[in-house]
């Protein structure tokens, strides 16, 4: 039956053929079109078309002749209003004439599979042929079938038929999707078109072909630059989100499906992209083919051609860019075929003889056959008569030789693997020295199919020399950039570079090469080969790098280009780059060397990523960059941990630093083989090295996400670990998108990690990331929504370690960013010492990564005290030796001193579009400041600067064939040009040529320079069409430019003793009217001449695209104000250019996106915004700043506000009384109201009394022909007794005049006194009994030519409302602290002060406004600006309009509700009544609205950031205490003294005499502490050579140095010693001392019985005593003067007391009774090794009776299925662990005795066999630590004793008693046994083991 079935079908195969009639001869009406526009912005279009007759007369039922006549093509450039499909009236037709010759068709079961032309066609014109006949290929009898569901299949019988096959056209072989259905008369009778040749009674069918690019076996492509797309293949249906490709085909055919005549068929091709991957606007690539039957007439022979070659099928054949001869492209290796080929090509062998030149040509083997055939080509392509060079002619043979050797040296040795490799042809790879034979590009097939200028006289060379020439002399008016499309010239020199080969370059250089470092023609040139990305440019690279042409910086400039610029890193590529990067010449230049190590290390992981590789690489058109295996690799790799392991030797951290970088940089698994033994401590690495590796794990986490996230996890969870690495595994595991089970599992864990810092980063990780709404990361996000209810509520300091995620995503533009800005909190300083940011921007679902920056330093203390001055010797003030009391000898106690860690580390940031990265240690630093001292005095001379670099920001190019045989593309380049031109020289008073004597930092410091900045950048995207047979590329393109241009002269002097800046600038430039930004879009349509070297733009026939016309917009500001007049011109085609248009443009952007998509536009139209200087309109032309800032200490506040008052008015009233000048005879030097700034300021110090008083003095002059100056001079005054504060600002405004007019001055006097009173602040019952009302006093006056012109008067009170009272005392602060008073009178724990700060608060402001005599515009810009307010606030706002009533006044009030949630606003005003309702406040808000006399509004908002570390805060409160780290315990203090605080700086490992410095130190700053009767406590400070007692009677007196100072509540008493303020003190309204130290940054607040002392953040991780270790971790705030840690307070206590007497030791010995823990980090196996899965063979006693068989079976079974199954885990995983090894398995004779004696079923339920004896760690507790036995030992099992015992000596590791060891504890109690086999052995001790065990 199956045969009978299968003969039929073989049968309807043969006869449903298409009806080729060989007595007559078939003519075909052949029309094409191939257009390119932003259609979806104008219908105006530049294409090509194309007519011709096609005349088919078959030969046989396998062959027809055929020949293309009247062949004519034309083009346009012009608007279509009816779309691209319109009918065009052209009149300039053009011959073809290529395409005249015969061609033969090969027709395989109605298919063509063979087009057979004359061996001179060029390539391009049997492109054109195979896309004319892909219209007549049709297939209907559905051979090849796709099979589908929906399939339904045609037959004899019918006429319709839905079904998919596998078809071969020029755009590739895909599946088609075949609708056919019979066609009804009446479409034919309105269409005749469709059918020319039918009769009304003939049976018409239609047939619907749609190509289904994603599923093709062949798909010719060619693209680069698509890396971070992810699922894409280039080429398909959708690309992305921002391309679309289709082809549809309709055939009409007349007859039945099993004979018929194609009466007509039309194939359509469309592309559609948004032109910035963003946009919602189009462009559009539309091609079409029409043929349709003309006539059937009496055959008449077609001769053909008697050198006829095969081309192959109907696939587009790939072009020879560098050669005449056509390509020799051999079936590809299977180690470079892709996976997706490999996988594809199951069939289909004869596709081996349809490809083009398979064999034909290598079998012509005559030279001079060749030699003629190459002479003819030349004449037919050429319009010169010059000699192709040798160098290009030879080009395919030495091509084809070294084919031919890469086949033998890199292909499989197993013959079966080559067989089945794909069938797919690639392009052949470049030979050494050669240029990549890049398809479909235009300047790689524009010169009829060949290279730009391979035919052409026009030398490469030469031509890059006129482009950098044309470059150089653009840069002369950087101003004009965007005008002579510089960018553009960039772009093609690239374009042409790429082409050229590595002798070409040579030559290129030798003519362009300037020994000038300045010459921007040699720049543009040396940057544009490092775009380039060929292997000849990267030869002509390592030339310039050997040879020195470049100096180091240039040199790692461009090697750091290389990873993102090249385009085929091939074997060759990888040898060539690590050959420069390991010569001695290189590796004598470190900058260059390192840079080089860690861009060929990017350069191997880009290739290894497969998604990376695949869509950043022309992979579809070379196949696989590398081979399979690729071992250049693995060798890099051991090379790196080779060279590792010498640094560590060695001691070369910055060197060490370089290579983990480089090792991360790879991303390859194998790293961790060399990161394994640092990591676990097994080797000795610093802690800061180990961050470093860890951080360095970045990539491998995107990579390899799964293996990071368990490395990173294990790092993570180990609570012993340094806090610095679990808390940069927890920023790099968020980048790994963990699922929500690890997620919950962290914030589970975070409820109970000891470890604040660690805490604090998991926190801020899940809530970010909770809130993330980027797509990409939604999976994340529903992750962290689990979890983030579980997490810690703990509220954290921002000093603590924070990782921080955002994205955003403007949902109707397809753009988006993620945002991860990460910290690691630092033990020793506020600042973080590492800092870690990764931004990506998406567009059109592509990322980019635009910000990789990461900063990290092993010790911010050390750093900062490595920039001081690391050349002068210092005294150091660790090496005093001073008493700590004064007459007094105390027992003080040994302080064990901390070992700083080296200085090391190091920067990673992308510059300039690389990626760079910076280490160092601390000798780098100091010979940075002998560099620059040694630098200083040369830079006194002038010298000049004139640099620039040029760099592509973004470059993405897709190219495939059309329906026509043309290649379209796609291409995005984003050129940048930075340029800085300079002449400056540096002025130093006091530089010296002696190092010893070198201030770094000198005190006074001059420069002059004329600088010109430039910066440009040009966004290009380009949609086109080539046609190579006239060199033309059919465009539409859109460029955005932006320009910032500053030509100035600067001249800058610094008073840093005098606390002065003068700056004097000048804008400088040749230039009239000089430009300084413009902001552009241009869109235009073209044919650009490829082999024309101008920019598209320029084009004479370049139309721009315009979508209405043009608005011009002129406004001159700034001439009024300073002389300087600023032209603003705006041309735009935007219909609408308002306040909505701005609010419709920033729409669903925050701020990030804001700035990140700063030019995205939602609709693209041409416009122009410029900014330049109206040089005939100015009157000024330079500007001078003068900046003055000086303070003033008082002791006591001078004068009262009266006194204040009537000074300001007294100075007015003599002022209006000064005579005016006349005009004529006005002076500006002589102007009475211009007076010394130096005077008044100090005038201003002098008036605005305070403790504290600031004050400013600023000037900016304009000069010119007229002068425009503008002064301000503010001082603040502030009281230390209490919240008042006092300012007084004074601004006079003097604008620009001409000569010949008096100018118009205008001066504002402020004045503004808060008086607020002194609060209670440590006592929350005083607080809320207390009213903290205040009084604002303000006023305005305003002087215009010295006569009072308007003033001002506002008088208002601050209140705190009784809701607001009663409100605080049920908050949870207030209840927590009354019962803390209630328990033990304790006033100032945390959340005592927290409360009392809140009872301090305002929450009412009541203000009463007076005004009289204001200026119109003062009064109009106020509205306007009460405009803004009430536009943003719109939700809230309310406005009554009323009878005008008490003119002149204004009222505002201000409630702000009980929780500072929301306020209540209101303003009365004469006309009207505003109300603001409910405007909600956050936390920062809060602190603004909400006033209070304890603190300023500055301070709130520290606060707020920084609740524990703004003011860290130790307190002695009654019975109890807490430290600085907010660690809370009972205190009880005896009579002796103790160590309540004790500066202990640390030693760096880095200094030189660290052996000389004893290990027990007397700090010079030490603050002790004792109790008295009644529990007071008295408190001894010794600071430096001051020692200050406090000392409770009934009140708390003071003695300084022995001196009983008295002390007042009104002012301060200051302490000055050798000059300098030591102390400010004062007394409280409780009687309460209040005393600060200025020099040393302490503040301590003394009541008697209580002790608040805030310190600052430089004390950090260097104090011991009482107020903890201030490292921001609770758990070590215990640590003892031996340097271990406590948990019992009193026994810590105990540890800092100081003696007493000599009789009671029962504090020692309760001291020493407690067990202390070491601070020692610990390290688990962080990298999971693969073992047996049974746990008997991993060291587990399994409870099994000893004589039982049958368990001993199940046993041995397992045990030899764990191994079985763990040596396959381990052969799989081998590279990451190469020494492991699987567990032997048990013997097959015990298996088999076992299975003998075991009952083959059993009808009950059996109970687990029990043993006599189990083995497990033994734990034995001393005093300060807990041993573990190294191996689990024999002891009796449950129910079982021991008969008898063996004392044996066995091994244990100890741990320091703490959260370390408690775990392991809780383990081995669980059962677990710890593997401690690899772990340090500590001690032996002699236990007893039971010998024999016996029931009970």
């Amino acid at each position: 039956m199956w045969k009978g079935f299968l003969c039929c079908l073989l049968v309807a195969g043969v006869t449903s053929l298409q009806e080729w009639d060989p007595n007559r001869q078939y003519v075909y009406k052949v029309e094409s079109r191939a257009f390119t526009a932003l259609h979806q912005i104008s219908n105006q279009y530049a294409g090509i078309l194309m007519r011709a007759k096609l005349i088919i007369q078959p030969k046989t039922r396998e062959e027809l002749h055929a020949q293309l006549v009247e062949v004519e093509h034309s083009q346009i450039n012009k608007e279509l209003p009816s779309g691209w499909d319109q009918e065009i009236e052209i009149h300039d037709w053009q011959q073809l004439s290529a395409l005249k010759d015969a061609f033969a068709i090969i027709l395989q079961n109605g298919h063509i599979v063979n087009v057979k032309v004359k061996d001179s066609t060029p390539n391009w014109a049997v492109n054109i042929l195979k896309g004319i006949l892909s219209t007549l290929q049709v297939n209907t009898q559905a051979d090849n079938l796709v099979r589908h569901r929906y399939n339904i299949l045609p037959n004899a019988s019918t006429d319709s038929a839905v079904y998919s096959i596998r078809e071969t056209t020029i755009t590739g072989e895909c599946e088609v999707e075949y609708d056919v259905s019979p066609l009804p008369a009446l479409p034919l009778l309105q269409h005749p078109e469709l059918a020319p040749l039918s009769n009304v009674n003939d049976n018409v069918i239609d047939i619907e072909k749609t190509q289904n690019f994603s599923n093709c076996k062949r798909r010719p492509a060619v693209h680069y630059g698509l890396a971070g797309i992810p699922d894409l293949e280039p080429g398909q249906n959708q690309m992305g989100d921002f391309l679309a490709r289709s082809s549809v085909s309709r055939v009409v055919i007349s007859g039945t499906l099993n004979k018929f005549t194609v009466q007509s068929s039309v194939t359509t091709n469309q592309v559609v992209m948004s032109p910035e991957m963003y946009n919602s606007q189009k462009g559009l690539i539309v091609s079409r083919v029409n043929v349709t039957i003309k006539d059937i007439e009496e055959a008449r022979p077609i001769p053909l051609p008697g050198n006829l070659q095969d081309t192959g099928d109907l696939l587009y054949s790939y072009n020879n860019a560098h050669d005449i001869e056509p390509l020799q492209r051999d079936r590809q290796d299977s180690d470079f075929t892709l996976e997706s080929d490999s996988s594809s090509s199951s069939s289909s062998s004869s596709s081996d003889e349809n490809s083009w030149s398979r064999d034909s040509h290598s079998r012509i083997s005559e030279e001079n056959k060749k030699a003629q055939i190459k002479q003819q080509r030349i004449k037919a392509n050429r319009h010169s008569d010059d000699d192709v060079t040798n160098d290009e002619i030879s080009f395919a043979s030495r091509e084809r030789q070294r084919r031919s050797r890469t086949r033998r040296s890199i292909r499989n040795d197993d013959s079966s693997s080559s067989s089945s490799s794909s069938e797919e042809d690639y392009q052949p790879r470049p030979l050494r020295g050669q240029p990549p034979n890049i398809p479909l590009l235009p300047f790689f097939v524009g010169n009829r199919g060949n290279a730009a200028f391979l035919l052409s006289s026009d030398d490469p060379a030469e031509i890059v020399k006129s482009l950098a020439e044309e470059i150089k002399s653009d840069m002369k008016k950087p101003a004009y950039i965007p005008e002579r499309s510089t960018h553009a010239k960039l772009m093609m020199m690239r374009d042409i570079v790429r082409t050229m080969t590595a002798k070409q370059l040579q030559k290129a250089t030798s003519l362009i090469h300037s020994e000038s470092k300045h010459d921007l023609g040699w720049i543009a040139y040396r940057d544009m080969v490092s775009e380039s990305g060929t292997h000849p440019a990267l030869e002509e690279l390592s030339i310039w790098i050997i040879s020195k042409k470049l100096s180091s910086e240039e040199g790692a400039e461009l090697l750091a280009t290389l990873p993102r610029a090249v385009i085929m890193p091939t074997p060759e590529y990888f040898e060539a780059f690590n050959k420069l990067v390991m010569d001695k010449r290189v590796r004598n230049q470190p900058i260059v060397n390192s840079t080089g190590l860690l861009a060929l290390a990017t350069l191997h992981r880009q290739v290894h990523d497969a998604e990376f590789s695949h869509n950043n690489y022309p992979v579809h058109a070379f196949g696989r960059m590398v081979p399979r295996n690729y071992n250049a690799t693995n060798d890099f790799i051991d090379y790196l941990g080779k060279q590792l392991h010498a640094a560590m030797a060695d001691g070369n951290r910055p060197k060490i630093q370089v290579i983990i970088r480089a090792l991360g940089n790879t991303g390859n698994k194998r790293i961790l083989n060399y990161l394994e033994p640092y990591l676990e401590r097994k080797k000795n690495a610093t802690e800061f090295e180990r961050l470093l590796m860890v951080t360095s794990l970045d990539i491998l986490a995107e990579i390899n996400p799964e293996l990071a996230r368990q490395v990173l996890y294990n790092v993570y969870i180990n609570i012993g670990e340094n806090h610095e690495l679990r808390c940069a595994s927890v920023i790099l595991l968020m980048r790994t998108q963990p699922p929500a089970a690890m997620l919950q599992r962290m914030a589970e864990f975070s409820n109970i990690d000891p470890v604040k810092q660690v805490v604090s980063a998991v926190q801020s990780a899940i809530r970010s990331a909770a809130n993330l709404k980027e797509p990409g990361n939604l999976n994340l996000a529903r992750a962290a929504r689990s979890a983030v209810n579980i997490l810690n509520p703990m509220s954290m300091d921002i000093a603590y370690s924070n990782d921080i995620l955002s994205s955003n995503m403007i949902q109707d533009m397809d753009l988006g960013y993620k945002d991860n800005m990460a910290h690691v909190g630092s033990s020793d300083s506020i600042i973080p010492n590492t800092i870690l940011r990764k931004f990506n921007r998406y567009a059109g679902g592509q990322a980019h990564s635009d910000i990789n920056f990461s900063e990290m330093v092993s010790s911010v203390k050390q750093l900062l005290k490595a920039l001081r001055n690391p050349l002068k010797q210092r005294e150091d003030p660790l090496l005093r030796r001073e008493p700590v009391a004064d007459r007094r000898e105390f027992n003080i106690p040994p302080i064990i001193i901390d070992i700083a860690p080296p200085l090391e580390g190091n920067m990673m940031l992308r510059w300039l579009g690389n990626d760079r990265f910076f280490s160092y240690d601390k000798n780098d630093i100091k010979q940075l400041f002998r560099n620059y001292n040694a630098a200083a005095l040369p830079l006194a001379d002038m010298h000049m600067l004139d640099d620039m670099k040029v760099y592509n920001q973004k470059s993405l190019a897709i190219a495939f064939p059309n329906a026509l045989g043309l290649p379209s593309l796609f291409t995005i380049d984003v050129p940048t040009v930075l340029r800085a031109n300079s002449t400056f020289r540096l002025l130093l008073n006091n530089t010296s040529s002696e190092s010893s004597s070198i201030e770094v930092l000198p005190w006074k410091l001059g420069a002059r320079s004329e600088t010109s900045l430039t910066y440009s950048v040009k966004e290009m995207s380009k949609i086109a069409i080539v046609t190579p047979f006239n060199s033309m590329e059919h465009m539409a393109a859109l460029e955005r430019n932006i320009l910032i241009n500053i030509p100035i002269k600067l001249d800058v002097d610094f008073d840093l003793e005098a606390q002065n800046i003068a700056l004097n600038m000048k804008l400088i430039g040749k230039d009239s009217n000089p430009r300084l930004a413009q902001l552009s879009t241009n869109t235009y349509t073209t044919n650009h001449k490829i082999t024309i070297i101008k920019p598209a733009i320029q084009d004479e026939e370049a139309n721009e695209i315009h979508v209405r016309p043009a608005r011009m917009m002129r406004d001159t500001f700034g001439k009024l104000q300073t002389g300087i007049a600023l032209n603003l011109e705006i041309e735009t085609e935007d219909e609408f250019l308002d306040m909505e248009f701005v609010r419709q443009e920033l729409q669903g952007r925050d701020f990030t996106s804001a700035l990140a998509f700063i030019w995205a536009r939602r609709t693209i139209n041409n416009h122009n915004v410029t900014l330049s200087i109206d040089e005939d309109q100015s009157t000024t032309n330079a500007v001078r700043i003068e900046g003055k800032y000086a303070s003033k200490i008082n002791d006591v506040d001078a004068g009262t506000w009266t006194e204040w008052r009537s000074s300001r008015v007294e100075r007015s009233a003599k002022r209006h009384h000064r005579p005016r000048p006349e005009a004529q005879e006005y002076d500006s030097s002589a102007n009475p109201a211009i007076v010394d700034r130096a005077d008044k300021l100090e005038e201003f110090l002098n008036r605005a009394s305070g403790n504290r008083v600031h004050g400013l003095a600023v000037r900016v002059a304009f000069t010119g022909s007229s002068d425009a100056t503008f002064d301000l001079t503010a001082a603040l005054g502030l009281s230390n007794v209490n919240g008042s504060a006092r300012a007084l600002v004074s601004y006079i405004s003097q604008p620009a005049h001409p000569a010949d007019v008096m100018p118009r001055k205008t001066e504002y006097d402020l004045f503004a006194a808060l008086s607020m009173p002194a609060p209670p602040i440590i006592n929350f019952n005083q607080a809320l009994e207390f009213d903290p009302d205040s009084n604002l006093d303000a006023g305005l006056s305003i002087f215009t030519n010295d006569k009072p012109s308007g003033n001002l008067r506002i008088k208002g009170e601050l209140q705190q409302s009784e809701e607001r009272r009663n409100a605080i005392r049920s908050t949870p602060a207030a209840l927590a602290c009354m019962r803390e008073m209630a328990n033990g009178n304790n006033n100032l724990l945390p959340s005592c002060r927290n409360a009392t700060e809140m009872a301090n608060r305002l929450d009412r402001i009541r203000l009463q406004a007076k005004f009289e005599n204001l200026s119109d515009d003062l009064i109009n810009n106020t509205y306007k600006a009460y405009t803004w307010i009430r536009y943003f606030t719109q939700p809230y706002v309310t406005e009554n309009i009323a009878q005008e009533q008490n003119p002149g006044r204004l009222n505002i009030n201000v409630d702000v509700n009980n929780d500072g949630t929301a306020l209540n606003a209101s303003v009365d005003t004469a006309l009207m009544s505003i109300t603001w309702t409910n405007i909600r406040l956050n936390r920062w808000t809060r602190s603004l609205v909400e006033p209070s006399p304890q603190d300023t509004a500055l301070d709130r908002l520290a606060r707020e950031a920084l609740p524990l570390y703004y003011e860290p805060t130790c307190v002695l409160d009654v019975s109890q205490a807490a430290t600085f780290d907010n660690t809370t315990y009972p205190l009880t203090l005896s009579s002796a003294w103790h160590m309540m605080l004790q500066y202990q700086p640390k030693r760096s490992q880095d200094d030189e005499n660290l052996d000389d410095v004893p290990d027990i130190i007397r700090p010079p700053v030490a603050i002790l502490a004792r109790e008295t009767s009644n529990r007071r406590k008295e408190i001894l400070m010794n600071l430096d050579h001051t020692i200050v007692a406090f000392k409770p009677t009934s009140e708390v007196n003071v003695e300084v140095n022995g001196r009983i100072l008295i002390i007042e509540q009104s002012r301060t008493t200051d302490i000055m010693a050798e000059g300098n303020l030591v102390l400010q003190i004062h007394r409280l309204p409780s009687r309460a001392v209040y005393m600060v130290a200025p020099q040393h940054k302490l503040l301590m607040i003394h009541d008697g019985k209580r002790v608040l002392l805030q310190a600052s953040n430089g004390y950090r991780d260097e104090v011991r005593g009482l107020c903890g270790t201030f490292d921001g971790e609770p758990t070590t705030d215990f640590t003892t003067p031996s340097n271990c840690i406590l948990n019992d307070p009193k026994a810590f206590i105990n540890s800092y007391r100081l003696g007493g007497d000599r009789e009671d030791n029962a504090w020692m010995l309760n001291y020493r009774a407690q067990p202390c823990v070491s601070r020692n980090f610990t390290s688990t196996d962080i990298i999971g090794k693969h073992m047996p899965r049974n746990p008997a063979s991993r060291g587990f006693e399994l409870p099994h009776p000893v004589n039982d068989t049958s368990s001993s079976s199940s046993s041995s079974s397992e045990s030899s299925s764990s191994s079985s199954s763990s040596s396959s885990e381990s052969a799989s995983n081998s590279d990451l662990h190469n020494n492991s090894t699987s567990s032997s398995s048990s013997s097959s004779s015990s298996s088999s005795e076992s299975a003998e004696g075991a009952p083959e079923k059993s009808s009950r339920k059996t109970s687990p066999p029990q043993t006599s004896t189990l083995h497990r760690t033994m734990v034995v507790e001393e005093v300060t630590e807990i041993c573990f036995s190294m191996r689990p030992l024999p002891e009796c099992a449950p129910r079982f004793k021991p008969a008898d015992t063996l004392k044996k000596k066995i091994k244990f590791h100890c741990l320091t008693k703490g959260p370390t060891a408690s775990h392991w504890l809780k383990m081995v109690k669980k059962g677990v046994n710890p593997d401690f086999s690899k772990k340090r052995e500590h001690k032996q001790l002699e236990v007893d083991i039971p010998a024999k065990c016996v029931r009970h």
